[in-house]
């Protein structure tokens, strides 16, 4: 569902918006939500980062100890 909304942009950006794209309403549509995924994915890498750091000595030693049962003969 679309919902009617107002926003003020400069008379530039609007130019350039209207030179790129026929429908405004649109264009800034797709850019919004490009940006909000993109916010996104970095939140999530954020997240996946603080927890590869929290364990990283824990992983760094299941990988250690796995590479050594691959040794054993």
């Amino acid at each position: 569902m679309k919902i009617k909304t107002s926003i003020t942009l400069s008379e530039e950006v609007l130019s350039a918006i209207d030179r790129l794209h026929p429908n405004r309403s649109e264009f800034i549509e797709r850019l919004v939500r490009r940006e909000l995924a993109e916010r996104r994915r970095r939140e999530r890498e954020a997240r996946d980062a603080m927890l590869y750091t929290k364990h990283n000595q824990e992983l760094n030693q299941q990988a250690l100890e796995s590479l050594e049962d691959q040794a054993e003969p």
